[in-house]
């Protein structure tokens, strides 16, 4: 019982930080990794926009570190044809999901999986409280879920 209490309050911990604070963690891209080179390959047909030479630039002179919100915003809108307009929109889907009192909360290892039915969405928390990424999940990737741990209103009642 203790322990469940425990993972619960982590939980709650974990779920308020990424609600009041945003933080998106830096990431350190492994070029040789398949989503990563996908991912720069779809970039590198888009070159020619000002938005994707500067981040390609800017990979480069960070020696491949880069804000995990910028990277999955570049990553949605040029790989997956998403209409972001800016990085601050996955802020306001990351909220939305969050916000949404039905939603179901899954513990995978040390993150934390939130889905909003309401918002369609799919968001994941790490156990420091950082943004990981929020998006529209498939068919599949809800059926690989399995029964969520908690709803928000369990954790935020």
């Amino acid at each position: 019982m203790a322990i469940l209490n425990e993972e619960k309050l982590q939980a709650i911990r974990a779920l308020r930080k990424a609600l009041t604070e945003r933080q998106w963690p830096q990431s350190k891209l492994k070029r040789q990794g398949r989503m990563t080179r996908e991912t720069l390959a779809m970039l590198g047909a888009h070159r020619h926009v000002p938005e994707v030479q500067e981040l390609l630039r800017d990979l480069q002179n960070n020696l491949w570190r880069v804000d995990s919100r910028r990277w999955h915003y570049f990553k949605y809108k040029y790989q997956h044809h998403d209409l972001l307009q800016s990085p601050e929109e996955l802020d306001a889907r990351f909220e939305a999901v969050l916000a949404d009192p039905d939603a179901a909360i899954y513990l995978l290892g040390n993150r934390y999986i939130i889905y909003s039915q309401r918002a369609d969405r799919l968001a994941v928390v790490n156990a420091a409280g950082q943004r990981i990424t929020v998006y529209r999940p498939t068919v599949e990737d809800l059926a690989n879920l399995g029964d969520p741990r908690w709803r928000r209103n369990d954790l935020f009642a």
